[in-house]
């Protein structure tokens, strides 16, 4: 699954990313990483677990916590604040 990263809050390292179906998934960046909004992203979105995805942008692989999934764009705001 793909998507685009679309919210960053560096200071808690969590990054909302609009997936291809238009929904939000929560992530936590457990890696030392610098995520950028526009960032295209691709692994398994759809989980609740330790994943490892690929910024497709900067040709690296982060070790995430996705957090939630088929979250509203207000739930993400909401999340990662």
């Amino acid at each position: 699954m793909k998507g685009a990263i679309r919210l960053i809050n560096n200071k808690k390292g969590m990054i909302a990313v609009e997936v291809d179906d238009g929904d939000y998934t929560i992530v936590e960046l457990l890696c030392e990483c610098s995520p950028e909004v526009g960032d295209e992203v691709a692994g398994n979105l759809h989980s609740t677990a330790g994943e490892t995805i690929r910024n497709i942008t900067q040709q690296e692989d982060w070790s995430v916590y996705i957090q939630d999934f088929h979250a509203s764009r207000a739930v993400a705001i909401k999340a990662i604040s």
